[in-house]
């Protein structure tokens, strides 16, 4: 019973990868053009990478090798090592997490604040890894410090997410979005902390763990709103630009067009021309701006906006 309840557990855990990875790409392509989506989608990639690696690759091993291994501490010693090999995925997921959480709320000093949000959750991780007994084994006292650490950044998101207060984003859903992340750290800690004697525990925290991870994707595709669309002094500045390299009016037409990830021909197409005018008008372009692809393009707009 106990084997069959973790294949469905297994099974749902790649539908709900599978369901953030399809609201990653149904956001980012409602919203092209934006950088924050693209980061929404390495930050699903790189949680699913850990969750797969360190969570069912831990219980892969332990039921392939632990009957084959006569020295349990071997067994203990690999599973320890390959979780460690698994936390780089983890870090760089929170940091785009705590990205993805803060940039929609427009506040000075963004880089330090989200910078020490980050050393935080590591260091309260790490402080917590030394509180715990000796007697508990290597693999429980990092997993334990992991899931604190993600604690921290989860509620660290949610106030982030709270203070979004674009357009639409009404109280009630910034306050249920961000008890919803309190929650989901709050589950998976004490389903780290207490699963070795209630694996069905575990199980419902292995899929919380899922679940977290495809909900900021949810959150940014059905309740929050995020503030990507550019306030005045940005339209000043894109004014500024187009003086600045001598932009005609078609031309920055064309370059709005670029930057929200339109191809030549559906450029061509909402604007109503030729698509060799919109080559035409995107050689000039580069030939002005000294750049050499709509990456660069792209690029060179947002630095000076």
């Amino acid at each position: 019973m106990l084997n069959f309840a973790f294949i469905v557990t297994f099974i749902l855990s790649v539908s709900m990868a599978a369901l953030g990875i399809l609201l990653s790409e149904n956001v980012r392509k409602k919203n092209r053009g934006y950088r924050i989506f693209t980061i929404l989608m390495y930050q699903q990639i790189l949680m699913y990478v850990f969750a797969f690696y360190a969570i069912w690759g831990q219980l892969l091993i332990k039921w392939i090798i632990s009957d084959e291994l006569e020295n349990p501490e071997l067994t203990g010693k690999i599973l320890y090592y390959l979780f460690v090999c698994a936390i780089p995925f983890l870090l760089f997921s929170w940091w785009f997490h705590l990205d993805i959480s803060f940039r929609p709320k427009k506040l000075s000093g963004k880089i330090i604040i989200q910078s020490l949000s980050f050393l935080l959750a590591i260091a309260i991780g790490a402080g917590y890894l030394f509180m715990l007994p000796d007697t508990t084994l290597p693999i429980d006292r990092l997993i334990q410090s992991i899931s604190i650490g993600n604690l921290t950044i989860l509620a660290t998101s949610g106030i982030f997410l709270f203070f979004n207060t674009a357009k639409d984003n009404s109280f009630s859903k910034r306050l249920i979005s961000s008890l919803c992340l309190l929650f989901f750290g709050i589950v998976i800690a004490a389903g780290v902390k207490y699963y070795p004697e209630n694996q069905w525990l575990a199980m419902f925290s292995i899929l919380i763990v899922f679940t977290s991870a495809a909900f900021l994707p949810f959150i940014f595709n059905y309740v929050l709103k995020p503030e990507i669309k550019h306030s005045d002094d940005n339209a000043i500045s894109f004014i500024s630009f187009c003086e600045k390299f001598g932009i005609s009016k078609r031309e920055a037409e064309i370059i709005e067009q670029v930057c929200a990830g339109l191809t030549n021909q559906e450029i061509a197409d909402k604007l109503f021309i030729t698509l060799q005018t919109v080559k035409d008008h995107v050689s000039r372009i580069y030939l002005k701006t000294s750049v050499r692809n709509r990456t660069e393009l792209a690029n060179l707009v947002r630095e000076n906006q």
